[in-house]
């Protein structure tokens, strides 16, 4: 909450963010968010608390399995990097095996 701001121009501002993420990400809604700026239940509509819970196992879920493909592909490029390193490395040593400077496949 910025200091001139009041409560209720607070809460309006985390529902104005939800329903902009809502909008641009369809039913996987962040709720973790909205719980770690700690909104109060009078806070939120009651049709926004009942969507929370039906679909909070499913964002759960959602967001884990986002989490892990992130990490798969993070390792993925991680080890292609790595490749592309030894590949280089390999084919130098080849150029300069064979003494012409150019890089043999």
């Amino acid at each position: 909450m910025q200091p001139a701001e009041t409560r209720s121009e607070h809460v309006a501002g985390i529902q104005k963010h939800h329903s902009e993420l809502v909008e641009r990400v369809g039913w996987v809604n962040l709720l973790r968010e909205d719980r770690s700026v700690g909104l109060e239940e009078a806070e939120a509509s009651p049709e926004f608390w009942a969507w929370a819970a039906e679909n909070e196992d499913t964002t759960d879920q959602v967001l884990d399995e986002l989490v892990r493909s992130l990490g798969l592909q993070a390792d993925a490029a991680l080890a292609q990097l790595s490749l592309a390193g030894l590949t280089d490395r390999t084919l130098l040593l080849r150029s300069r095996k064979q003494g012409d400077g150019a890089l043999h496949a």
